[in-house]
């Protein structure tokens, strides 16, 4: 595995906020923020007028879909995106990203092994989702590639030891007129995710898995609008890094965290709510039935270490580790 330049492996609790990320660092490319040799997190904010090919030769892509709407152009179809849905483009996939609203904002999860949805057993075959509800089997054909495709140079950017590379084709490799197999790019989106809930005990982020790699040392958790039990307790990570990005709505669990930023526990340190925050225990179910936490997040468990980016640097939320101690109260 190929690290960007100057990364530095991460041993406190950072914290990270997309809005500072500069225009002019908005330069149509992912920018790499956070990675290990398990996985990466790139914020991307696409244009409408790049026409370029991308191809990731070394991971599979999942793209979380914050802001915007537009299609992706595979060789196996088009797939069109809004907010909060999952895209999931295989290794190896040629595609390009053809935004249709000015305001665009995506994260791009990459992870070298395969993918893939947990299986719950005796809970539900529709738990997390249904398999109705995922479109990527029967994708629209990009027919104008196809029948009449863009005379010219194709630009296709190939990623390859962690940066891309520019190679020019003669043709467009979009101009597929068939494919056979299981392997394709398919999407959801957060609104068809099922939920458990208890008014018992508090459900641990392993509830609400949507994605994992093959042998489990990465995890993609997805937090919806839901019923809580609690909020989580102040504990400590033994097995897994915690990296959080908040999507939506209002969190049960940090001062000074809003849509939009990102906050990285690594395994060993103690987190957890704020004293200064709304801590409940419901012991009833009208209880229960009062405490509606409205917020959609995402989370990435990684066994493997994260490393700190340059671009991680310049957006970080300056001494949030010391937010516990000056949100402390005494205990008489």
């Amino acid at each position: 595995k190929t690290f960007s330049e100057s990364a530095v492996e991460i041993t406190q609790p950072r914290a990270f906020s997309l809005s500072k990320i500069k225009a002019a660092e908005k330069n149509n490319l992912p920018v790499r923020l956070l990675e290990n040799q398990e996985v990466a997190v790139s914020p991307y904010f696409p244009r409408s007028n790049e026409d370029a090919v991308f191809f990731n030769a070394e991971a599979n892509e999942i793209f979380y879909i914050q802001e915007g709407e537009g299609e992706f152009h595979t060789e196996f179809g088009v797939l069109k995106y809004e907010p909060y849905d999952y895209v999931l483009v295989p290794k190896g996939t040629f595609y390009s990203v053809q935004a249709k609203s000015k305001a665009q904002a995506m994260l791009i999860i990459e992870m070298p092994k395969q993918y893939y949805m947990p299986n719950y057993g005796l809970l539900s075959l529709d738990y997390p989702i249904a398999e109705s509800t995922i479109e990527g089997a029967n994708l629209p054909r990009l027919t104008e590639e196809i029948n009449g495709p863009k005379k010219g140079k194709v630009k296709v950017l190939k990623k390859v030891g962690g940066n891309y590379k520019e190679e020019i084709y003669s043709n467009s490799p979009l101009a597929c007129a068939g494919w056979q197999g299981t392997l394709y790019p398919f999407k959801i989106n957060v609104k068809d995710i099922n939920l458990v809930e208890s008014h018992t005990f508090h459900l641990p982020p392993s509830a609400y898995v949507t994605f994992l790699n093959q042998d489990g040392s990465v995890n993609i958790i997805t937090f919806l609008p839901r019923f809580v039990h609690t909020p989580p307790y102040n504990h400590r990570n033994t097995s897994y890094n915690e990296f959080m990005f908040y999507s939506k709505g209002t969190f049960i669990s940090r001062s000074g965290i809003g849509v939009g930023d990102i906050t990285l526990h690594p395994i060993g340190g103690h987190h957890g709510p704020q004293p200064k925050r709304e801590f409940f225990e419901i012991t009833t179910m009208k209880e229960f039935k009062k405490h509606f936490v409205d917020e959609i997040a995402v989370m990435i468990e990684s066994q493997a270490n994260f490393r700190l980016t340059s671009l991680a640097k310049k957006i970080e939320i300056q001494e949030y580790a010391l937010s516990w101690h000056k949100e402390s109260v005494e205990v008489s």
